[in-house]
């Protein structure tokens, strides 16, 4: 599986970022911990009900991915009274040859900043190239803003994802994180997550989530995420909370 990813992360003129598919693997069942306990275990799956409180630091790579994938877990963050920072790792101005780039980054973080104001968000915008994310280039300003934030919990899109943003953002934040209490939750935007072990039930909190992503215009104009946040939480539902699969319009988010 490292082949395609090696193919994903290789841009002209950069050496590709390395998957470390086989330390993943290791990490996930074990096997890089002398106790031998696994990261992840596919009979453990943690359904929660309200999040667990503390500082949390979002790794947005795109103004939207915040609300399409935690969306709901964050509005529940804020109910408790948690600090959320929202950093969006790049540009929102779409590749390079896009046409009015910069007004296409102006409208985007319009949108955005109306998404802080209505769930109460500390918003950071850096101006890293969108689809060119370097793990390299942004490695110092993700650790002083680590070291400024002291976050609880960090949520960043899955690993999983194969947007080429999205999966370096993982590579970024793996190139900096060495605190071992810091939990760190990856999140589905196009890619349904895989592998879930702690899932959020976002009842109380989807009409928000709903509501902030009808405030994203531009990327509505494209792709019908309303819709697709609807089916997802009701899909991670009806997997993981009604054991009984007797899906009565439940919502959840799915982690790993």
């Amino acid at each position: 599986m490292a082949a395609p990813i090696d193919k994903l992360l290789r841009r002209p003129g950069r050496a590709p970022v390395r998957s470390g598919w086989r330390d993943l693997l290791r990490h996930l069942t074990g096997g890089a911990d002398p106790s031998g306990r696994s990261a992840f275990s596919p009979t453990g799956t943690e359904i929660v009900r309200r999040p667990p409180r503390g500082k949390v630091l979002v790794l947005a790579p795109h103004p939207d991915d915040e609300i399409i994938g935690p969306g709901g877990t964050l509005a529940a963050h804020r109910d408790n009274g948690d600090p959320v920072t929202v950093v969006y790792l790049t540009d929102g101005g779409g590749p390079p040859d896009a046409a009015d780039r910069a007004g296409l980054i102006a409208t985007r973080r319009r949108e955005a900043e109306a998404i802080g104001r209505l769930l109460g968000f500390e918003q950071i915008f850096w101006t890293h190239p969108d689809t060119r994310l370097s793990p390299a280039a942004a490695a110092s300003d993700l650790a002083a803003l680590l070291e400024t934030v002291g976050p609880d919990r960090i949520y960043l899109p899955s690993f999983f994802e194969h947007h080429y943003d999205h999966y370096a953002a993982n590579a970024l934040l793996a190139s900096v994180l060495d605190a071992a209490d810091v939990s760190v939750a990856g999140f589905a935007v196009w890619n349904d997550q895989p592998i879930g072990n702690r899932v959020v039930d976002i009842g109380a909190t989807l009409a928000r989530k709903v509501e902030a992503m009808e405030l994203y215009a531009t990327p509505l104009a494209y792709t019908d995420f309303v819709r697709l946040i609807r089916c997802r939480a009701t899909l991670h539902h009806l997997l993981h909370v009604d054991s009984r699969r007797a899906e009565t319009g439940g919502a959840a988010e799915a982690f790993l």
